[in-house]
């Protein structure tokens, strides 16, 4: 999760972290044929709040806002010592309808049928 947030918005935003959230992810993967991937979930949305695109191809944008390149320029497994270059990872970006914006990468390793890590 991204540095310096205030633990009202770090707990807003684990909140979202759920089995939905990876099942949208897992999805995403198939969709795409990859799982370098940033999920968006955008809380001013009644329907269908996560939005889901491949790293690459946002990098690629020419019209990507320099803020939000700056976050997903490198790998997510990159982003923490948590996480290695062999763990599933994931971007997960919240845009808060206060106008706050938390970001943080995401394991996502399966670690059996039906289980995430």
């Amino acid at each position: 999760m991204s540095n310096h947030i205030n633990p009202v918005s770090q707990r807003r935003f684990a909140d979202l972290i759920d089995d939905r959230l990876f099942t949208a992810f897992w999805d995403g993967a198939k969709h795409f044929g990859t799982t370098d991937l940033v999920l968006f979930y955008d809380e001013s949305l009644d329907e269908d709040p996560v939005s889901i695109m491949p790293r690459l191809r946002l990098i690629n944008d020419a019209d990507l806002p320099a803020s939000l390149l700056s976050i997903i320029n490198k790998a997510s497994s990159t982003a923490t010592k948590q996480l290695n270059s062999t763990d599933v990872s994931f971007w997960f970006i919240v845009y808060f309808q206060d106008g706050e914006m938390v970001h943080g990468a995401i394991n996502a390793k399966l670690i059996g049928p039906g289980g995430i890590a």
